[in-house]
């Protein structure tokens, strides 16, 4: 296939005006492409996804797989192939350890305390 080149006619003063709008033109079509919109609409997709720590919106490129950092509460979790979200082995402090077995322990000392007054009811009951 063959180009055509178009050659401009040449300069004169008659032609200048022309001259002129032309590179006017170049210039704001440079502007227009290097702001323009479209270039932001051709960049990678965007997917995108909660942290399930601090629940902060993070835009991740589409179809990324792998781990991901949270920038706001610098935690990692895990993305997979299907989009769920795993959480890393978060380790928890010793402080929620001693809470967790307390309201452990509370919760058994309250259920036996129950079954007792249920038994100590049907057998005054049932005498």
């Amino acid at each position: 296939m063959r180009r055509i080149i178009e050659i401009p006619p040449p300069v004169s003063e008659e032609h200048v005006h022309a001259y002129t709008i032309q590179q006017q033109n170049q210039e704001a079509n440079l502007w227009i492409d290097k702001h323009s919109t479209q270039n932001e609409q051709e960049s990678p997709v965007k997917d995108i996804l909660d942290c399930p720590f601090c629940k902060r919106r993070l835009r991740i490129p589409h179809g990324y797989q792998g781990n991901v950092k949270c920038p706001q509460c610098n935690k990692y979790f895990t993305k997979n192939s299907r989009g769920r979200i795993i959480k890393k082995g978060k380790k928890s402090s010793l402080g929620e350890g001693v809470v967790h077995y307390l309201l452990f322990e509370a919760a058994v000392i309250l259920i036996v305390l129950c079954l007792m007054g249920i038994w100590f009811t049907f057998s005054i009951l049932f005498r």
